[in-house]
């Protein structure tokens, strides 16, 4: 059987267009996420007026079985799950 931690997703590796990859804890990824949701209404599906669990929930659901977003005018970013070795 597997061992769990190649299942684990404790880091991502972020690329964006024109940047260095930069490598995030899942916290600082959630983070991440909720910056550009406030930034970006129309671009994650969410209310900010919704409860606090609501949207933890919502951006947790994106961070798991997601790994893009675009926005209209062309950029993007995208993240993937990385295992760093210590």
């Amino acid at each position: 059987m597997p061992h769990p931690i190649l299942y684990a997703k404790d880091h991502y590796v972020i690329l964006r267009p024109g940047q260095e990859e930069e490598f995030l804890t899942a916290a600082e990824m959630l983070d991440l996420l909720r910056t550009i949701a406030l930034a970006n209404p129309d671009l994650i599906p969410w209310d900010p007026q919704q409860p606090q669990a609501t949207q933890d929930q919502i951006l947790q659901d994106l961070l798991d079985n997601s790994c893009e977003l675009t926005w209209d005018n062309g950029d993007w970013i995208q993240w993937y799950a990385v295992r760093l070795e210590p």
